[in-house]
């Protein structure tokens, strides 16, 4: 039985990308001051990160229901099995949208939507991986998604904006958090995990240094427990456009002892809610014995 996989812009690979890598795509929307773009295919961070300001209005929708359906009808002329990978369902509802559309009668045991916890860029680093899974056929597709539950159950992230304007904005925090943190000139750290901003989870600092600090402290707790555990671990890094602030973060995690870590990308739909000049990291944890 052949599977195939259809992505959303939000994991990080573009059109051309996953076309390469044989996965079928579709675009969230990006509107940037009144024009529509498609991400992953007419947008990407390099332009959000030239044209975002502050007076910048940006917002994200879901991707076109109708261009679901189509990318959804091709891959099945093609494939036997079809499994949907989202943008986490706590930060769009682009994986209701898709779990509405298959549950269609044509759909019915050939079309797959995962229960999607996933940000760029924990899934993009799973796409090697997920393409072996799918190509072997031998292995079927509840198995392939026990694992991803495997790989989304540890994913978390430390986010570091430059501005609270863009979260906002984007509705990812309160009102409250906004004004307070805005009056009072605080930098936060935002801490993703399950697939969510959980407002309880936005630690302030007042300088960029402390910031790090904190969220280094939190990192070196989470990294100690999962290697005691046996668990192999990576450690990656975001930087948009933020040198000066990159720079400072990347020493001191050499000072607290990581030596190995590398840069790595997210996608333009987070841009679009943190902000340009944001910096930030997380772990990615592998089974055991891989």
């Amino acid at each position: 039985m052949k599977k195939g996989l259809l992505i959303d812009s939000s994991t990080g690979l573009t059109k051309k990308e996953a076309e390469e890598m044989g996965f079928y795509y579709i675009s969230l929307i990006i509107n940037l001051d009144g024009k529509e773009y498609k991400s992953g295919i007419n947008i990407d961070n390099n332009f959000l990160l030239r044209n975002m300001n502050l007076k910048t209005k940006v917002q994200t929708s879901t991707a076109k229901l109708g261009e679901l359906e189509e990318e959804i009808d091709k891959a099945l002329k093609k494939v036997d099995q079809l499994l949907i990978i989202t943008i986490s369902k706590h930060l769009s509802s682009m994986n209701s949208m898709a779990k509405v559309l298959i549950d269609e009668e044509k759909y019915k045991g050939k079309v797959f939507v995962y229960d999607s916890n996933f940000i760029t860029p924990w899934i993009y680093h799973s796409f090697k991986q997920i393409k072996e899974w799918m190509e072997n056929d031998n292995i079927k597709m509840d198995y392939i998604i026990k694992k991803m539950d495997f790989m989304q159950d540890k994913m978390n992230a430390f986010l570091i904006p430059d501005t609270l304007d863009f979260l906002y904005a984007g509705g990812r925090i309160t009102k409250t958090q906004y004004i307070a943190g805005s009056f009072l000139k605080v930098l936060p750290i935002i801490i993703v995990k399950n697939g969510r901003i959980d407002s309880e989870d936005v630690i302030k600092k007042r300088t960029i240094i402390k910031a790090y600090d904190k969220a280094i402290e939190i990192l070196k707790k989470q990294y100690n427990n999962w290697i005691k555990k046996g668990y192999r671990v990576e450690l990656k890094i975001i930087n948009l456009n933020s040198d000066k602030n990159f720079a400072i973060l990347k020493e001191k995690l050499e000072k607290e002892g990581f030596k190995d870590f590398e840069e790595t990308i997210i996608a333009p739909e987070i841009v679009c809610h943190i902000g340009p000049r944001a910096t930030g990291f997380g772990l990615l944890i592998y089974e055991k014995n891989k």
